[in-house]
């Protein structure tokens, strides 16, 4: 259900103080203390101004102002995180997720619950006290619902174990009946498979339950060249995704950087190709499979950790909570999956994406689209923010 640009329907204030008598977080009107914020996600592209926000705490807050909206014939926008592009929400009941941050884990059915506030650093964190691993995306600052909801790419285990829709078991929602709903293969196989990569337009979803992976350790990081062997990079990333194992998942960037303090110094004002690369498997072999990748151009950066402690947190490098863009800059060997997946995407401040991404998949034949990426090829210009 996105938000849509309209003209402002007007609400009165009576009406909006009956709504917030019903709900647990907050009402807010355009003038109200705490509007600004409440409106304003993460990627700024995007100005949102609402006619209503409600900052929902619970499921039963989702309700109340999806029904809201349909009284009114207003539009309803959802928000968790904002890191996404949207429809801008002019007019719209906006619905802010980010209060709704329970979630839980059981080892033993190797499963997940989170509410649709949760952030993939958070999920991380918890899988990984228990030997287990998601298929997350690049940033941990990225809300877990949102990411899965379309589609979700892990750049750590996307080929070898698909995408993270398809791990969804089974799905939290409001329709737009204002009804509470628990949606799975059998109670509503039609709306699970429409809302497992369908995005938007379905209903709001509450909460998600989704596979993890007994997976507690990778070979993953990086290799910088100078964008000046481009061709010759390129052609030997080619020649490695002919035959590299389902256990590989790998991408490649080029990132034109400004002449910014915050840019590490090799990188500014310079076109850098960056391979990143993630393996489930020995070092050994996964040194193996990069060597080629190392004789290809003279490697200008590729620093070495040491593993650390399996969690997301323990490699976080500060992740502004407002944009700064997506800057893979550091290496991990033999890291663990949760620090892996920090180290791919240390953001210096300062520095954000420019709009179009190009996103290109080959698929192995006899596999569906949304089953083994086999190349994932991110092209962002980076800008001065």
């Amino acid at each position: 259900m996105a938000g849509v640009r309209t003209s402002v329907t007007h609400v009165t204030n009576e009406q909006v103080d009956q709504l917030a008598e019903r709900v647990t977080g907050p009402a807010l009107r355009p003038g109200d203390e705490g509007y600004p914020g409440e409106a304003e996600g993460f990627n700024l592209a995007f100005r949102h101004r609402p006619a209503l926000i409600v900052g929902a705490a619970n499921a039963s807050d989702v309700q109340q102002a999806v029904r809201f909206a349909g009284d009114h014939g207003l539009p309803v926008a959802v928000v968790a995180t904002g890191h996404g592009p949207a429809v801008v929400a002019d007019g719209a009941v906006m619905i802010t997720a980010w209060r709704m941050t329970d979630m839980m884990v059981d080892p033993v059915r190797q499963v997940a619950r989170v509410e649709a506030g949760v952030r993939w650093r958070r999920a991380v964190d918890r899988a990984a006290t228990v030997g287990l691993a998601p298929l997350c995306g690049s940033s941990p600052t990225v809300g877990v619902v949102g990411y899965t909801l379309g589609g979700g790419l892990s750049v750590t285990m996307g080929r070898a174990h698909g995408w993270a829709s398809d791990q969804v078991r089974s799905l939290d929602v409001v329709t737009a009946d204002g009804e509470l709903r628990h949606v799975s293969a059998e109670s509503d196989p039609d709306l699970l498979w429409a809302l497992r990569g369908g995005k938007s337009n379905f209903g709001v979803v509450t909460a998600m339950e989704f596979g993890l992976f007994p997976v507690t350790r990778l070979y993953a990081g990086g290799l910088f060249y100078s964008g000046e062997h481009t061709a010759a990079v390129l052609r030997a990333y080619q020649e490695l995704t002919t035959r590299a194992p389902d256990e590989l998942t790998s991408s490649v960037a080029l990132l034109r950087m400004p002449e910014r303090p915050a840019v590490p110094e090799f990188m500014r004002g310079r076109l850098i190709v960056n391979l990143r690369f993630s393996y489930l498997g020995s070092e050994a072999e996964g040194a193996e499979l990069v060597a080629p990748l190392r004789a290809a151009a003279p490697v200008i950066h590729c620093p070495r950790l040491e593993a650390r402690k399996a969690t997301a947190s323990a490699m976080s490098r500060g992740s502004p909570k407002r944009p700064s863009g997506t800057l893979p800059a550091s290496a991990a060997r033999g890291a663990p999956i949760a620090s892996a997946m920090v180290c791919m995407t240390s953001v210096p401040p300062g520095v954000s994406t420019g709009p179009g991404v190009t996103t290109l998949t080959r698929i192995p034949a006899g596999a569906s689209a949304f089953a083994r990426p086999l190349l994932y090829v991110a092209s962002a210009a980076l800008a001065a923010a």
